[in-house]
């Protein structure tokens, strides 16, 4: 474990003294938590606890992003419940801004991401895999409305590749709070698994200085999502010089 937490801090630092490096770029760093809840299916609930800690870069148009998170999940087995907890996958994730070609067009992002076997235990991840998304934005006035769609490719054989897709708006209802509705959907990853589906209403509210929080809820509808989830997003962006 104390090799991954190094690993995760020579790429964090690696990223911010790229940064660094080069003329006025902006760094963010965050900090999450996020709980849910749910049976998916079993005669009793299980629970997951998940807290990432990432760094990005923003290197416009390109973003480069590096996160690790703890895992600690409490659920049911064979022979009783078991808990087990420990470091995830490391992933990283670069993006590329596409400005609107037209004023009626919205805003695009593509992304690819890798995320890398480091996790403690087996069971807390899912090996290597590679993800390509691609998001689309617009604003009209304080509304902005959003879509997503992607698909992850793993290489181990437990694991099939999958799509998945995001959809939703936010709301600017002041210069520092934002909040909106989105709604998830995950093709099973599995066999004897179900689909994920989940309702997440969210806000953002800057503090005025160089923070801003990120609580959210979810709701799941079916036996591939957790019954409902909570969380927190903490970003915190240094003032740059």
């Amino acid at each position: 474990m104390v090799k991954l937490l190094l690993l995760f801090l020579f790429l964090a630092l690696s990223v911010s003294a790229a940064a660094a490096a080069a003329d006025s770029i902006p760094l963010k760093y965050t900090m999450g938590f996020d709980y849910s809840s749910g049976d998916y299916g079993l005669e009793s609930d299980t629970e997951i606890y998940f807290v990432p800690f990432g760094v990005e870069a923003d290197f416009y148009p390109f973003l480069v992003k590096v996160t690790l998170p703890f895992i600690l999940i409490d659920g049911p087995t064979g022979d009783g419940s078991k808990t087990t907890g420990g470091i995830g996958r490391l992933s990283g994730r670069v993006s590329y801004v596409i400005p609107p070609f037209h004023e009626a067009a919205p805003w695009f992002e593509v992304f690819v991401e890798l995320a890398a076997p480091t996790e403690t235990i087996k069971s807390l991840g899912s090996g290597w895999s590679f993800s390509l998304r691609a998001d689309a934005i617009k604003q009209y006035g304080r509304l902005t409305p959003f879509a997503s769609l992607g698909r992850t490719f793993y290489t181990d054989d437990l694991f099939h590749d999958r799509m998945f897709t995001s959809i939703g708006f936010s709301y600017r209802f002041s210069k520092r709070l934002s909040g909106g509705l989105l709604f998830d959907w995950f093709e099973a990853s599995a066999d004897r698994s179900n689909d994920s589906k989940d309702l997440v209403v969210f806000a953002n509210v800057k503090t005025g200085g160089w923070w801003s929080v990120g609580p959210y809820a979810s709701k799941g509808f079916g036996e591939g999502s957790p019954d409902f989830g909570i969380g927190v997003l903490f970003s915190f962006r240094p003032p740059n010089d």
